[in-house]
C-alpha cells in the first residue's frame, strides 16, 4: 500500500565475514513517512551504507494517495517519541 523512493550512498566496503548492524529510524511522519536507513560494520563502526526514504500511502482501489491510518500512525509515533531505532544485526 505504498510507493517508496530510496536515494542511497555506499560509503565503505564490507567483506565476507563482516557483521552488519542495520538501523532504521523514523525521521518524520506527516502525510508521508520519512525514514533513515544506515548500515554499520560492527568491527569498527564504519558507516557502510546510508539512505533516506519516504513512503507515500495509497489506495489500492483508486491508486491515489491515502492518509496514513490511525492504527499505523499510533504504532510508529511510539518509536518517534522514544527516539528508538529498529536495529538488526546480520552475521
Amino acid at each position: 500500500q505504498g510507493l517508496c523512493i530510496i536515494p542511497s550512498i555506499f560509503t565503505a566496503p564490507m567483506v565476507y565475514g563482516d557483521t552488519a548492524i542495520i538501523n532504521i529510524a523514523i525521521k518524520k511522519m506527516v502525510k508521508t513517512l520519512f525514514f533513515n536507513y544506515s548500515i554499520l560494520r560492527k568491527r569498527d563502526g564504519m558507516l557502510f551504507f546510508e539512505a533516506d526514504a519516504f513512503t507515500v500511502f495509497m489506495s489500492l482501489k483508486t491508486i491515489k494517495p491515502a492518509p496514513i491510518t490511525d492504527e499505523f500512525r499510533n504504532l510508529l509515533a511510539r518509536y518517534m517519541e522514544a527516539r528508538n531505532y529498529i536495529c538488526f544485526i546480520l552475521l
